[in-house]
């Protein structure tokens, strides 16, 4: 009797140890946690390391958005139930960059970090770039910046002054005259125009009509004894 008693015992117990271990198959995975998604969280930050608020973050599958979180005050984002595996991620904002972004999720505690340019930052990087005589690198992010803004006056202006620092001054003056002709006058336009026409193009009259309009745009002294100087000059 004893012997049927400890038999019928570890009969109940072997069953029980084979459900439990059926039940840990069917809800882990490869990541050892009892569940196949969690709580994806990560922050958006510009290139000052400053936190971008009201980002658009998206998973995507096969390129279709599954959900859609947003950046708060402090650049952090939530998604819930991301599931384990390959993840992508896109990061959309007005006047940002968009960005995609691919990885393997592979703990909760994972955090994803992820950094946006928005245009002003293009433009300055840009700028940066003409002063250290960077053309490879000056052109990439003048690339860039139209993707952004097609028609970016900034952009072209940029390119007109590193086509003078690399001494194509025909083709300078072509892209500063595109926007001296614009619905858009610029005085820093006018007195490129000038300077070039003036010191690089030795067309005088032409120096006179951007210094003309510079006029019309503001008063300013200095102009007026250039235009003085060169309506004298014979």
């Amino acid at each position: 009797m004893k012997f049927l008693i400890e038999r019928f015992t570890f009969m109940i117990f072997s069953a029980a140890v084979l459900a439990l271990a059926v039940s840990c198959a069917s809800t882990s995975d490869s990541t050892g946690f009892a569940s196949t998604r969690a709580v994806l969280r990560g922050m958006v930050y510009n290139t000052d390391r400053l936190p971008v608020v009201d980002v658009n973050v998206s998973v995507l599958d096969k390129g279709r958005v599954i959900q859609t979180a947003v950046s708060d005050i402090h650049g952090r984002y939530a998604l819930p139930e991301v599931s384990y595996g390959a993840v992508t991620l896109q990061f959309t904002k007005d006047g940002y960059e968009p960005l995609t972004w691919s990885f393997g999720y592979k703990v909760p505690s994972q955090i994803v970090y992820v950094q946006m340019s928005n245009l002003d930052e293009l433009i300055e990087k840009a700028a940066d770039e003409i002063q250290k005589q960077e053309w490879t690198a000056t052109n990439s992010f003048l690339v860039r910046i139209r993707k952004l803004d097609p028609q970016n006056r900034v952009a072209a202006f940029l390119e007109a002054e590193m086509l003078i620092r690399q001494g194509h001054f025909e083709e300078a003056s072509a892209e500063l005259e595109k926007l001296s002709s614009g619905d858009q006058p610029s005085l820093a336009t006018e007195l490129a125009l000038a300077d070039l026409y003036q010191a690089k193009l030795n067309r005088p009259e032409l120096a006179l009509v951007h210094l003309r309009k510079a006029l019309t745009l503001r008063e300013d002294a200095d102009v007026r004894a250039r235009m003085a100087a060169l309506e004298t000059t014979p």
